[in-house]
């Protein structure tokens, strides 16, 4: 019963996985680059896409920190006259986060100001809809959450014992569950932790960042205390059941004697 409840569980969360997998869609756009590494900002011509030979475009580059990586200097022009190009080598690069694009271009009579966003993250991929990722990954996380508690409830917490209450034996499923109420307090924090970071990067859920924090570092800093309370307690279960069988051991040597 127990292996057909993994199972139906493990489909569902497959199931579930792979459903997410199709809904969250990653965006690797010309304004999207990977951290350091050399980056080619790419600035569109002003002119429908097409720029004489005497046009020009001055722009500065920024980084998350309002730093200035160039300034002011004059990008080089595509031979097809398309756009223009910045460089900027992998140490500029080093800083993940949006870089501002400034500047203006002239062609002529038409001038047209820059300015325009761009993006360096570690994959060079940008997530479209990160609501969507953060719903899908909060719902395995809630599942797993539900799944480890369903296992310690469902497992024996006391050795088996016969219906006039003699002792039949060790459960390993007394052990079992005592190592799933250990990995539940993890679980729990990787969940808050997770629900820290969705309402950090959401605005609509922007109010709830400190409490989550919070708790998370609670609970962070409480970890130790949480795992040294199940060793011992698994340790002095181990010593316990040690003696009971030893005890019994001794018992039924005994009654072997006296009845020979």
């Amino acid at each position: 019963m127990i292996l057909f409840n993994m199972q139906s569980v493990h489909k569902n969360l497959f199931t579930i996985l792979l459903v997410s997998i199709f809904l969250i869609s990653l965006v690797s756009a010309d304004t999207v680059y990977q951290q350091s590494r050399d980056a080619e900002v790419i600035i569109v011509c002003i002119n429908a896409g097409f720029c004489s030979a005497s046009a020009q475009c001055n722009v500065s580059v920024f980084d998350p920190d309002n730093v200035a990586l160039v300034s002011g200097i004059e990008a080089t022009q595509s031979a097809d006259l398309a756009f223009y190009n910045v460089s900027l080598n992998s140490t500029q690069t080093a800083k993940l986060g949006e870089y501002t694009v400034a500047g203006f271009c002239k062609d002529g009579s038409v001038t047209q100001v820059v300015d325009f966003s761009i993006f360096v993250t570690i994959s060079g991929t940008m997530i479209e809809n990160p609501a969507i990722l953060y719903a899908a990954l909060l719902l395995i996380l809630f599942l797993l959450d539900l799944l480890i508690f369903y296992f310690i409830f469902l497992l024996d917490s006391k050795n088996p014992t016969d219906p006039e209450g003699i002792f039949q034996g060790v459960s390993i499923q007394k052990y079992a569950r005592m190592v799933l109420i250990g990995i539940s307090y993890g679980a729990i924090l990787l969940t808050i932790n997770l629900m820290n970071a969705a309402s950090a990067s959401m605005s609509d859920l922007s109010q709830f960042t400190g409490i989550f924090g919070g708790l998370f570092s609670l609970m962070l800093n409480a970890s130790w205390i949480w795992t040294i309370s199940i060793v011992i307690w698994m340790l002095i279960t181990v010593w316990k059941d040690h003696n009971l069988i030893k005890w019994f051991e001794k018992t039924f040597k005994d009654l072997e004697n006296t009845s020979g």
